[in-house]
């Protein structure tokens, strides 16, 4: 084409980036145009290879300037005795300390008979069942059942109601082959 300015596009106005941008287009069995000479300049197998303007390549100053800081930090970053950077203060990780040593001090779930922990486990059991759209159901009404209180026998019910409706789906889907 010839009113193609290359400079437009930051390119040197060279004969070997001429001849790059219409060897890659004629590979392509394109035409020699406006919009396919856009497309091979902005292609990025082609980018690598073209003599750029230098002018039009280089970042302005304004993205170099150092304002002191650290990348991606602020002033609430810290270098730790050990090479490591952390945000929080002593008064931060007392707190923490204080939170983990009130939950491991609080009494723990009371023990479940062994007959409750077996209608659990059965429970949990049972909520493993089917697809994962079956699964998430079941677990759906575990946790409602749990929720409400009802005895681990009860919770057990009610999931195992809904399981044995999915396992007959099932078998009924099988049978019907």
């Amino acid at each position: 084409m010839e009113n193609f300015n290359p400079k437009a596009y930051g390119l040197q106005p060279t004969e070997y980036n001429l001849a790059l941008i219409v060897r890659w287009i004629k590979d392509r069995n394109w035409t020699i145009d406006a919009h396919n000479l856009r497309l091979a300049i902005g292609h990025q197998t082609l980018v690598g290879h073209l003599q750029w303007d230098k002018a039009k390549s280089q970042r302005t100053e304004s993205r170099h300037k150092d304002d002191g800081k650290p990348f991606l930090m602020d002033d609430t970053m810290k270098r730790l005795s050990d090479g490591s950077w952390t945000s929080k203060t002593a008064a931060d990780y007392a707190r923490e300390r204080r939170e983990k040593e009130t939950r491991q001090a609080a009494p723990h779930q009371t023990e479940l008979s062994e007959s409750d922990a077996t209608w659990r486990q059965m429970a949990q059991s049972a909520c493993r069942y089917g697809t994962h759209a079956q699964q998430f159901q079941l677990q759906k009404i575990y946790d409602n059942a749990v929720a409400r209180g009802l005895s681990w026998r009860q919770v057990f019910e009610a999931v195992d109601k809904d399981r044995k409706q999915y396992e007959k789906a099932a078998m009924i889907a099988f049978v019907n082959r």
